[in-house]
């Protein structure tokens, strides 16, 4: 098993554990068990409050909006902390991603460049190749005309059909980039709007931000199965024009 595998196992392995306390410990707050993490959510104050047993909030005290709802709505309390840990996970898991797509688009680039060094050359220098018909293409996919590419070698190159694979897959990765960074900007919004003290969010609204999240971790997901199909997909035939290329080189040897 290759080093980032065993890395990507073991991460997805604690942050699966890490969701399952959450999760249990959610149950024990909604059940009304007091287990300590909610006062991760409470400024320091209201902390302090608890710490020297004042039961009571006093106008001295000086706690923020949001603090006297934790403190004084159970059932807020719930809805606020299913919230937060919804908004770690999928913090969590975007950050995953992002990491995972920065990798294969960095290993696909890479990828394009090894084909574009074994493509055939035009006399200005450009790189082209034939494709499946005859008609050779440049690497900006522009017609080149017969009598310039008359007499160029494009045997044993890629195809202009791989480059364009390559190509495509490459840039459904950067589609992928693009949607995990939309995603990743509303988590952050929704977390501003969470740890606004002053004006602290409705129970509704801190529901409806609950599903909200849930349906991004869900579509963060997909994306993860998405993401795993293009890279197989862009390795498998990567490596099927090498061992091509490798069986053509090997014909062409002369024997001893």
């Amino acid at each position: 098993m290759e080093y980032n595998e065993e890395f990507n196992l073991r991460a997805q392995a604690q942050a699966d554990q890490k969701r399952q306390i959450d999760f249990d410990d959610l149950q024990r707050e909604m059940s009304g068990i007091d287990n300590g993490r909610l006062a991760r959510f409470l400024s320091p104050e209201a902390r302090e409050a608890i710490r020297n047993g004042r039961t009571g909030i006093r106008g001295g005290d000086k706690l923020s909006a949001l603090d006297l709802l934790l403190l004084q709505d159970q059932q807020y309390a719930s809805f606020y902390t299913a919230a937060m840990h919804t908004n770690d996970r999928a913090r969590e898991q975007v950050e995953s991603l992002q990491e995972r797509i920065k990798r294969a688009v960095n290993k696909a680039n890479q990828q394009i460049e090894s084909t574009l060094d074994q493509a055939a050359s035009l006399p200005d220098g450009n790189k082209a190749f034939m494709d499946k018909d005859g008609k050779v293409f440049t690497a900006d996919d522009e017609l080149v005309d017969p009598a310039i590419a008359e007499g160029i070698d494009f045997d044993d190159r890629p195809t202009r059909e791989a480059y364009q694979s390559q190509i495509k897959a490459r840039d459904e990765m950067l589609r992928m980039q693009t949607e995990a960074g939309s995603i990743e900007l509303r988590i952050g919004e929704r977390r501003n709007a969470l740890e606004d003290r002053d004006d602290p969010l409705t129970k509704q609204e801190l529901k409806d931000m609950r599903e909200d999240q849930d349906l991004d971790i869900k579509r963060l997901e997909v994306m993860k199965s998405e993401l795993s199909a293009v890279e197989s997909a862009f390795t498998s035939r990567k490596a099927s024009f090498d061992s091509e290329l490798e069986q053509d080189i090997s014909l062409s040897k002369p024997s001893l």
